[in-house]
């Protein structure tokens, strides 16, 4: 339970520097750079030592590919690296828009309705599941789907004078594309081994730290000192909320794992928003949370 309580902590921290970035009008590009260099950093060190290219994985994964998304069995340990790279080029491009409007949701809509809206975005891969793999959904997590679709007409189709949200789409972006990018480890945890798991992870962050920096030179907008340190200190937590639910799923089943990690994230931050960063929430908003918490956790069993 060490370690679930750790991811717990890793989230809402990253969530808290977010929240005192977003409070000091940082360079969002830059802010972004640094956190994928800095988890692309701590990735390349835990694979320290592993081989990181070899162009024989490809020739293996032409050959294998088709034979496995037909017959939907996993690559050999001789295809799973290249597999790992070309998927990690989609993945990294997501990672780069989640943790931009992740950012940009946080200044416009607030922690807590932020970090709300990504958890219950676990309800994208349990849909694309049933549509890519033919995954049967339990009862369950039907009703946490229905749930959470609730919760979010309760946030986008009433208007409230006063309001602390005021950016409406980028709360859909953060369930989306943070759901998306989960579906993305599904798939490599479908096809891929394993063992290459840390080098889907390496690869992912390698490809939205290129992404990201192409993004901040382009848009030539001034970096602070502050940028590049909350950049570089958010990616350590955002890199290690990973290893600490693997650590936790060693020892703790995933039935218990997963929502009280998606529902502990919600409840903290919105504890230290309420105390720390006074943000008012309506009573609808409040009915919103609750609802997508029940969803999160209907649709974590």
């Amino acid at each position: 339970m060490v370690f679930l309580l750790l991811a717990i902590i890793c989230t809402t921290s990253l969530n808290v520097f977010f929240k005192v970035s977003e409070s000091k009008n940082s360079n969002r590009y830059a802010v972004t750079s640094f956190n994928c260099l800095s988890a692309m950093i701590i990735s390349y060190i835990f694979i320290l030592g592993q081989k990181v290219f070899d162009a024989s994985w490809f020739e293996a994964l032409f050959a294998e590919f088709g034979a496995s998304v037909s017959s939907g069995i996993k690559l050999s340990s001789a295809a799973s690296p290249a597999f790992a790279i070309l998927l990690a080029i989609l993945g990294g491009i997501v990672t780069y828009i989640c943790l931009y409007i992740l950012q940009l949701s946080t200044a416009r809509n607030g922690s807590a309705m932020t970090i709300t809206f990504n958890k219950v975005g676990v309800m994208i891969p349990a849909i694309l599941s049933v549509i890519f793999f033919g995954e049967m959904p339990r009862t369950m997590q039907i009703i946490g789907v229905l749930i959470a679709i609730l919760s979010i007409v309760l946030i986008y189709f009433k208007k409230e004078e006063a309001s602390i949200i005021t950016l409406k789409l980028a709360l859909f972006g953060t369930l989306f594309f943070g759901g998306f990018l989960d579906f993305i480890s599904k798939i490599y945890e479908f096809y891929g081994t394993e063992q290459f798991q840390g080098l889907f992870v390496f690869y992912l962050y390698f490809f939205s730290t290129i992404l990201a920096f192409i993004a901040m030179i382009k848009k030539n907008k001034n970096i602070k000192r502050s940028d590049v340190v909350f950049g570089l200190i958010t990616g350590i937590p955002m890199q290690f909320i990973s290893q600490f639910l693997l650590k936790a799923l060693s020892s703790v089943p995933a039935f218990i794992v997963f929502p009280l990690y998606s529902v502990g994230a919600i409840l903290l931050v919105n504890i230290i928003n309420l105390l720390f960063f006074k943000e008012k929430l309506s009573k609808r908003q409040f009915a919103a949370i609750g609802l997508m918490i029940v969803a999160t956790i209907l649709l974590n069993l």
